[in-house]
């Protein structure tokens, strides 16, 4: 029975399913549905890294960091633009 993962894919990980001889179905979403997963992920990745233990938090954080910046490419705003704006008080 085939298994099910409504998540955001990432990591060359359809390959990597392919390559152990499965068959991974994949579709991609459409802009407003995309932001609306990416808004779900910070959400998860924030959740585990308030769950994890010190030694992983690092890598929790790198994980929010990276889907922070595909929702801000996503919305049309360069990670760059964003930063110099906070900086300014903006």
């Amino acid at each position: 029975m085939p298994v099910r993962y409504d998540k955001l894919v990432r990591d060359r990980i359809p390959e990597i399913i392919q390559a152990q001889g499965q068959h991974p179905v994949t579709r991609i979403l459409d802009n407003a549905s995309y932001q609306e997963a990416l808004l779900a992920k910070v959400a998860e990745e924030t959740r585990e890294a308030q769950e994890a233990a010190a030694e992983d938090l690092p890598d929790e954080l790198a994980d929010i960091v990276e889907v922070i910046q595909a929702l801000a490419t996503a919305v049309g705003i360069s990670w760059v633009q964003r930063r110099v704006g906070c900086e300014s008080g903006g």
